[in-house]
Formats: structure tokens, C-alpha cells, sequence
């Protein structure tokens, strides 16, 4: 690659703005599939909104995946997706319909004990984030989601949830909140 010529320079620079109109075409293409004229499912399945979009994000390349040179291009790139794309979440009230937000309000965590005792309800009403579709998580790179705007459930946050639900003084919540501590200790031990 030609680190010093203009026209390189300028088309890296004119990329950036390919990753975000490529991902409207992808929302799309299920939809788009349906009109083809060759039966698509005969050759590769169903498609659906999620599938399309891990196909989406395993796309999306990462820096040890090109030549240094093109680090800047990757970062700004995905930080433009930023603005429009949405990820699939969890909804404990309507799990037969895909729910779409936002990747800074999505957290991920692979350990369902931990999802079990921190509800999706909890981690919503004190953080107003969402988990992730446990299969989207599954089968996208972590690194790439994080990039989005994603972030891991740590222990901090955690912490917080028990110290808020431990100084609330509702009913509900202080008996969810002994459940809480004493499940969070058999998990430590």
C-alpha cells in the first residue's frame, strides 16, 4: 500500500462513509431476498434481521484483519455505525418479537446465572441497558461489539446494583436484594 499518495489517502478517507450505507443495505436484505427471481433459501436458508446482521458484523473487519494502514479507516468507520445501528436484545415480556436498541445501552455476559439473578427488568430499571441476544453474543466477535458501543456486565457495575437495591427501601427490592447477596456470595465462594 502507498502510504503517501493523495489518491489513497482520499479513498480511505471517502470509506468511512461506505460501512454505514453498507448496513442499510443489509437491513434490507431479507426483504430484498424474497423478490429475487432464484430460490435464495434453496442455497442458503432463511435469512432474518439477526442473521443479516451477523453477517453484518462478521464483515466488519478488525485491525489485525488489514494492513496498519487502514487502523484510522477501521475506528472511524465504526464509530459511524454508531450512530445508526441497532442490536437485537433480550425482552423477558415479548421474547417472540425481536426488540432493536441502541449498542451503548447493550451489555453482554456470558454467564446465565448471572443474567438470571441480575433480570433483564433489574439491569433495565437502574441502568436502562439491555442484554444482548444470548445467540447474536454468541456468534459475533466481542471486540468488534465493544468498538459499537457495547460493554461487558463487570463487577463493578454488579456492586452498584446490589449497593442500590440494598439501600432502597421498598419492600420488593430489599427481599430481592437478600436473594441477591446470598446468591452473589455462593457465586464468589
Amino acid at each position: 500500500v502507498l502510504r503517501d499518495n493523495i489518491w489513497n489517502e482520499w479513498l480511505k478517507k471517502e470509506m468511512i462513509q461506505l460501512l454505514p450505507t453498507a448496513y442499510d443495505l443489509f437491513k434490507k436484505l431479507p426483504k430484498l431476498l424474497t423478490t429475487c427471481s432464484i430460490d435464495v433459501q434453496k442455497h442458503i436458508g432463511s435469512l432474518d434481521s439477526m442473521e443479516t446482521l451477523k453477517y453484518f458484523i462478521k464483515m466488519l473487519p478488525t485491525q489485525n484483519d488489514l494492513d496498519p494502514y487502514f487502523n484510522s479507516f477501521i475506528d472511524k468507520a465504526i464509530k459511524g455505525l454508531m450512530g445508526c445501528i441497532q442490536l437485537p436484545i433480550i425482552s423477558e415480556k415479548d421474547q417472540d418479537n425481536i426488540q432493536w436498541v441502541s449498542p451503548t445501552q447493550c451489555v453482554f455476559v456470558r454467564d446465565s446465572f448471572i443474567r438470571q439473578i441480575f433480570t433483564s427488568d433489574l439491569l433495565l430499571s437502574h441502568f436502562n441497558n439491555y442484554y444482548l441476544n444470548e445467540q447474536f453474543v454468541n456468534e459475533c466477535d466481542e471486540n468488534i461489539l465493544i468498538k459499537l458501543g457495547c460493554r461487558r456486565l463487570d463487577f463493578s457495575t454488579i456492586l452498584k446494583l446490589i449497593k442500590t437495591l440494598y439501600t432502597q427501601n421498598d419492600q420488593e427490592y430489599s427481599t430481592k436484594t437478600t436473594t441477591i447477596e446470598q446468591s452473589f456470595i455462593n457465586f464468589i465462594l
